[in-house]
């Protein structure tokens, strides 16, 4: 459990319902973000591809950060 929240230090901070949406609200805008640098470098062919396949593990990564902040706040994980 420990490697995770390395991985994940946004998921694990806070108990309280305001901690979890701010956890959640971060996580959204990191995909935000990544799909508006998706859209700039689209037009780009082979540069459009690397930056789909390495934005699309931040989404991947904002997913698991959601999901194991919903987790945490439930107290199903520690």
């Amino acid at each position: 459990m420990d490697t995770i929240k390395k991985f994940f230090p946004l998921s694990f901070k806070g108990k309280t319902n305001s901690d979890l949406i701010i956890s959640i609200l971060l996580y959204i805008l990191i995909d935000v973000l990544a799909g508006v640098v998706i859209a700039v470098t689209s037009a780009v062919p082979v540069l459009g591809w690397i930056v789909r396949i390495v934005l699309g593990l931040a989404g991947l990564y904002a997913l698991i950060g959601i999901v194991l902040a919903i987790l945490y706040r439930v107290e199903a994980i520690k």
